[in-house]
């Protein structure tokens, strides 16, 4: 039974549409058949939008202007095929086909009320124990008069104006919170902004300032950044600075940052004025200084060499200043501070310090010298004059090196110069201020002896007169004689003659007056009392006595005697050739009896050994 009225259903629905659809065919034919008609379009605003992102109906209006207009369709902008239509602000066209009189177009500007805005909305969060600030400039858009309203978080009205302009600011102190602003416009526009106050957690004090110095003095590069603390939960605060030097002249602004920095600052003293964005807290002021090392200064002292040739200079700097951590550089390629062992020359030096900081003065130069040589030039040797004398000198010269010298002579003197010295070697250290040393030695020399010896001897007989023959070695330069003897004899020859019997004494003295004196004696010969000797004489020589005129064949003693009658030498000779020959080389200097016999005759005489 159920199956049977859906059937029954369905046919009367088929049936009812067959016929509509039958209908509007014929309606079709019908307008087709209409005469062409004429209309005007345009688009009517059906209400005003009262607030801002609000919407109202537009309609196309159709007004006839001659004939019958059938079949409309219409097609909005944006979408819709109604003649009436809900649209937002804006701009839009509609175009409306008639399937008799062709289509037209329409356009309509659909306006709105400005948004209700706030004109320059600041919040000024509460320091600490303090109140926070809502400001603002006044409310743009909505329809004036309107309703100005801040409640608390619980809803309760804590200000309330009835505005008819927009330009109205207001300024009001509140603890901090949750607020609302609530605006209402003439048309009953609502807006509403939830606003906070929050607070910082602590007085603002921590300016977060880091100066870091100048790298060199009186360098441009000196440094701050400054991080202020943030003191409110949850919240990065941006800071205002003005920066100011002692003189209180502003030198750099920042803002609206949480940190701000300058990194071209001489050394000095500087202020800070840190302004916290947003916040009731007052202007923190906080000084700082950017330090500078000291001038980064060096200087240095030398010593020179202190012997000729040798390496014993040195030079030491003493540096201060500047960030330490000092490097040097010699012309030489040493990057010590101090030289040592050098030898003469110039050196020169500069010193920067760990940042590469210049020093002054920027370098240092420095003449190493040394001594000249010690030398002894010009320096006299005067030789003894006479044999065996004290009278030599040594007279020095001493140049360079460092006076005063010291001087040292191997037989212990410490004088510099030397008289009274014998024949010798002599050698002196000398020994300047910086104790180098040099030794000189020196030759004193001395003449030979002057000495004088008789060469032969002649006695006074009464076949002749006497005379002496010396000879004569050593000494200096040519020889002056100075002969005297009996009864005022004088002579200034080197030998003497025809001389009487007697004492003679000879001075000789060469040309630096060294004196030799002897006295000789030319012995008496008398006519001998035994005839065998009577044609006998003798000649005395230095070192022989020779007899003349002996008898040949004969052999004869010959003795030497002393004064006191001791025998000193005796031998027996034997007459060749009429001479005979007695050697006295090793007798001493005196005065001695000679005798010549043989068994049954006798000779003596007196004679004197030189």
């Amino acid at each position: 039974m159920k199956n049977l009225n859906l059937f029954v259903l369905f046919l009367i629905q088929f049936f009812l549409i067959e016929s509509l659809q039958l209908n509007a065919k014929e309606m079709n034919s019908s307008e087709c058949k209409s005469p062409q008609g004429t209309f005007k379009l345009s688009i009517q605003e059906l209400s005003p939008i009262r607030c801002f992102n609000g919407a109202t109906n537009l309609k196309a209006l159709i007004t006839v202007t001659s004939g019958t207009v059938t079949g409309l369709q219409y097609s909005w902008s944006g979408g819709g095929n109604t003649q009436t239509i809900l649209k937002f602000a804006g701009t839009y066209t509609v175009t409306v086909t008639s399937t008799n009189s062709g289509s037209k177009t329409a356009s309509y500007t659909l306006t709105e009320p400005d948004e209700i805005t706030i004109s320059e909305l600041e919040i000024k969060d509460a320091c600490y124990g303090g109140y926070g600030q809502v400001k603002l400039q006044g409310v743009n858009g909505g329809v004036l008069p309107i309703t100005f309203f801040i409640l608390n978080s619980q809803g309760q009205i804590l200000y309330s104006a009835f505005l008819f302009s927009n330009k109205i600011p207001y300024m009001g102190n509140y603890p901090p919170g949750k607020y609302k602003i609530k605006i209402n416009d003439s048309n009953g526009c609502l807006f509403i902004e939830d606003i906070e106050i929050k607070s910082t957690t602590k007085a603002f004090t921590n300016a977060g300032i880091v100066p870091s110095p100048v790298s060199c003095y009186q360098s441009i590069d000196g440094k701050y950044v400054s991080t202020p603390e943030q003191i409110i939960p949850g919240v990065t605060k941006n800071f205002d600075w003005v920066l100011k030097d002692v003189n209180g002249i502003i030198i750099d602004t920042d803002c609206c940052n949480p940190s701000s920095s300058k990194d071209d600052l001489k050394a000095g003293t500087y202020t800070l004025e840190i302004t916290m964005d947003q916040c009731l807290c007052p202007k923190l002021v906080k000084s700082f200084t950017i330090t500078q090392p000291t001038q980064l200064v060096f200087s240095g002292q030398k010593t020179d060499v202190d012997c000729f040739s040798n390496a014993t200079g040195n030079i030491i700097l003493t540096t201060s200043g500047g960030n330490g951590g000092y490097k040097y550089e010699w012309n030489t390629g040493a990057t010590s501070k101090d030289l040592i062992g050098l030898k003469i020359g110039s050196y020169h030096v500069s010193v920067t310090d760990s940042k590469n900081c210049k020093s002054n003065p920027s370098s240092l130069s420095f003449t190493i010298n040394q001594p000249d040589i010690i030398e002894n030039s010009g320096f006299v040797i005067k030789d003894v004059l006479c044999f065996s004398q004290r009278n030599g000198e040594i007279i020095q010269n001493i140049k360079g090196g460092i006076s005063p010298y010291s001087y040292s002579w191997v037989d212990g003197s410490q004088l510099a110069n030397r008289d009274q010295l014998l024949k010798g070697m002599y050698s002196c250290k000398i020994t300047d201020k910086n104790k180098c040393i040099s030794n000189f030695n020196y030759m004193v020399n001395e003449p030979k002896e002057l000495i004088q010896s008789v060469d032969t001897i002649l006695p006074y007989t009464s076949m002749q007169k006497g005379a002496i023959n010396i000879d004569v070695t050593g000494g200096f330069g040519q020889y002056f004689f100075d002969w005297s003897g009996p009864n005022g004899y004088k002579a200034s020859s080197e030998d003497i003659f025809d001389l009487m019997q007697g004492d003679y004494t000879l001075s000789i003295q060469d040309e630096n007056g060294c004196v030799n004196e002897k006295k000789y004696t030319v012995p008496l010969l008398t006519s001998a009392s035994d005839n065998e000797f009577k044609s006998v004489y003798f000649i005395q020589y230095s070192d022989r006595i020779l007899f003349k005129n002996i008898p040949i064949g004969h052999t004869y003693t010959a003795r030497v005697i002393k004064a006191d009658g001791s025998l000193i030498l005796g031998s027996s000779v034997l007459s060749y050739n009429g001479e005979l020959q007695m050697d006295t080389k090793h007798l001493s200097s005196c005065i001695y009896f000679v005798q010549l016999s043989n068994l049954s005759h006798s000779y003596s005489f007196k004679v004197n050994i030189f």
